[in-house]
Parts: C-alpha cells; sequence; structure tokens
C-alpha cells in the first residue's frame, strides 16, 4: 500500500480538505527534475497538491531575464489563485527536485468544488497564506550575500556568475560590495574564481 495514491491521500491528510471524496479522480503523480508543472498538470486545469520535493516559480521579462516569484519545498498547493481567479497571470513552475503530487482534474468536478465550503475553507487559507508570505518577502528584502547565491545558482547559466557590472546592475548594489562578498564567499568555498569576474557555485556545497 505505500506509496500507492491511497496511501498517499491518507497520510497527507487531503481527504480533510474535501466534504466528500468519494467521486473525485484524484491522481498520483511524479514529477521528474527539470520539468515543468503546467506542461503537465496546468494549474488552470488542475488542483495540484505537491507533497515533496521542490519548485521554483518565475516568469520571464521580455528581455528574457527570469523574475523569480517563489521557491520552495515540501507540501504546498497550486492551482488555488487559478480556481478562484481564472484569469490570474501564468507563471512557469519548474521542478528543481524530483517532486510527489496528488493531482485533482478539475474538467469533471469544478461545480462540485464551488459548492463544497470545506474545500472553499482550506482554498480560502492557501491564497491568504501566499499573500501574507508575498508581502513578507516584499517588505523585508534578503541580504545582498543571499540574494547572490540565490542569483547564482537559480538564474546563471551553469551555476556560474560571469560579469561583476552586470550582476552590481542585477542585484542593485556597488561593485565594492559585492566584491567583498565574493571574496567572503571564495574564502569560505561557497564559490570558486574560474576567471575574470568569473564564480561558479563550488560543489563541494551541494
Amino acid at each position: 500500500m505505500e506509496n500507492t495514491l491511497e496511501y498517499y491521500l491518507n497520510t497527507s491528510h487531503i481527504k480533510d480538505y474535501f466534504t466528500d471524496t468519494s467521486l473525485l479522480p484524484f491522481r498520483l503523480v511524479t514529477f521528474e527534475k527539470g520539468t515543468f508543472i503546467n506542461n503537465e498538470a496546468d494549474p488552470m486545469d488542475h488542483i495540484v497538491f505537491i507533497l515533496n520535493g521542490t519548485l521554483r516559480i518565475y516568469n520571464l521579462r521580455e528581455d528574457d531575464s527570469i523574475y523569480q516569484i517563489s521557491f520552495g519545498s515540501g507540501f504546498m498547493i497550486l492551482g488555488d489563485l487559478e480556481f478562484a481567479l481564472p484569469e490570474a497571470e501564468q507563471y512557469l513552475i519548474e521542478v528543481t527536485k524530483k517532486a510527489t503530487a496528488i493531482v485533482l482534474p478539475l474538467k469533471t468536478c469544478r461545480k462540485q468544488l464551488e459548492n463544497d465550503p470545506v474545500f472553499l475553507m482550506h482554498l480560502l487559507q492557501s491564497v491568504a497564506l501566499k499573500a501574507t508570505r508575498m508581502s513578507a518577502s516584499l517588505a523585508n528584502p534578503k541580504g545582498l550575500e543571499e540574494r547572490l547565491l540565490w542569483h547564482i545558482q537559480y538564474e546563471c547559466n551553469d551555476e556560474t556568475l560571469n560579469g561583476v557590472e552586470k550582476a552590481c546592475a542585477h542585484l542593485q548594489c556597488s561593485r565594492r560590495q559585492l566584491q567583498r562578498i565574493l571574496k567572503k564567499l571564495v574564502s569560505e568555498n561557497t564559490l570558486i574564481k574560474t576567471g575574470k569576474g568569473r564564480y561558479r557555485l563550488s560543489r563541494e556545497k551541494e
């Protein structure tokens, strides 16, 4: 029974999110690293309960640069915003560490969920939690060192920073500030300097 749909439904308590689950078409899905959930279970048409793994949610600007929305691991719900607001802006949802999920296609059960007070309350709580976290993130920006490491790991090709001036503009800091942090991270072996203005993440830190 372990690792079956029924097992995950019981151990994750997802059944508690609904008044009645007997007719709901749940599916157990595994998303491999590097795949996009949008392509397999678009939140516009599904409620997706992520049970484990790690996701990166982002958008692409017109210049093809990445605008990071969220990065998280463990249990989370996708499709809640889209369920409440079908015209909500769509983001790319990339799996960065293999994830297991229970997926609920909405094609045949949307009307049932729209009339389920237990589900709607959980949906409201999920949306409110995301809004609260987003507000806190905007009000309390991360430190430069953390933003730099995030930038290298998730926004730079091959986890390599190529060009200090370009990084300064992206991170909105002075060259002196960035050089000081780069020197510190190299001394800690978090980064390895591979050339002039080039730094990559140390594999020993993975």
